[in-house]
């Protein structure tokens, strides 16, 4: 979560790594920056999915995984095609072409939470900020 500010606040979302070894500029990340009179990016996390267990560098091998997150069991799961209970996080359409079956397609959404004195908690409406496409058969996908 982000924490409210009397300011604007930038927020910036890259799911999977593109070169991560060549240049930290890359890399998969969570990055806020506080105010827009040029403050620094203040990195806050790294994006997963399912129980923050697995990435979005699908079809990556399992040892390319950082460090830091195979320590915590994190993985570069591909989700199963056939069977979304084997990962959790997957509906699976078969209404694409055979040459879109490779791809994966991540919709991303924002919402603001808050509550108030009595810690009620008051929802947003739901922001759909796009649509993101992973290729599983490119390593800097």
């Amino acid at each position: 979560l982000i924490g409210a500010e009397s300011y604007n606040q930038r927020v910036y979302i890259r799911l999977s790594n593109y070169q991560e070894n060549v240049s930290g500029e890359y890399k998969a990340v969570i990055k806020v920056r506080r105010n827009s009179d040029g403050a620094e990016w203040e990195e806050i996390g790294i994006p997963l999915r399912t129980g923050n267990r697995y990435t979005f560098d699908f079809g990556r091998d399992e040892d390319k995984v950082l460090d830091s997150l195979a320590a915590n069991k994190v993985k570069n799961a591909v989700p199963a095609e056939d069977d979304s209970s084997s990962i959790g996080d997957v509906t699976y359409s078969s209404t694409f072409s055979d040459s879109d079956k490779k791809l994966w397609y991540v919709d991303m959404y924002a919402v603001a939470v808050g509550q108030d004195n009595s810690f009620t908690q008051y929802y947003s409406n739901i922001l759909h900020l796009g649509s993101v496409t992973i290729d599983p058969n490119e390593d800097n996908n």
